[in-house]
Formats: C-alpha cells, structure tokens, sequence
C-alpha cells in the first residue's frame, strides 16, 4: 500500500472483470468500481486486455485493498456479524467468498 500510486500491475491472468464484479457485491454503492467494472466488459467485449492497471485505480476499487474501511467492514459484517473487524480478519473472510464466488 506504500508504494506509488502510479505503479503499473500486471497480474498473469485475466480477471478483472470476475475481480471486480466480486468487489461491487460486496462495496455496491462504489461509482468507481461501477464504472471500472462496465470499462472492462467493454474491453473484453472488444478483445482487448484489461491488464495492466493501475494501484491507485486498485486501491479505489478493490476490496482485498481496503480492509480496513469502515464500509467494507460493515458490509461484512452484515453478512457475517461474528466476523471481527480487524484488517487480516476482513480480509480472510474476503478471500473464503471470493473461492465460492
């Protein structure tokens, strides 16, 4: 999370679009990852590759980076209210729903 939000990332597969329509059912009023998300089908839609992308786009949109957010805590917890609010639990129990997703 330190690094530079300008940094480039190029995961080795494509994903995006499974990645962020993930994130929006969980972080569902995200305008951003909205619009991210319909940028990607686009792309795809196009035969075009979404990757790379950018940390800060991630860091805006991505859930497994904002563990720590009161929003996507909330959301959780919602779902799961004996899920403790601490970062690497959060992001423990992102990870277990995103397997089934």
């Amino acid at each position: 999370m330190a690094l530079p939000e300008d940094i480039r990332i190029f995961p080795g597969h494509e994903y995006t679009i499974r990645t962020r329509s993930f994130c929006l059912s969980i972080d569902e009023d995200n305008h951003q990852l909205k619009t991210v998300l319909q940028e990607a089908k686009t792309m795809r839609e196009k035969g075009l590759l979404t990757v790379p992308g950018s940390l800060k786009t991630e860091k805006q949109t991505n859930v497994f980076l904002r563990c720590q957010e009161g929003a996507i805590i909330k959301a959780l917890q919602s779902r799961a209210p004996e899920i403790k609010d601490d970062p690497l639990s959060i992001f423990k129990k992102l990870r277990s729903m995103m397997d089934v997703y």
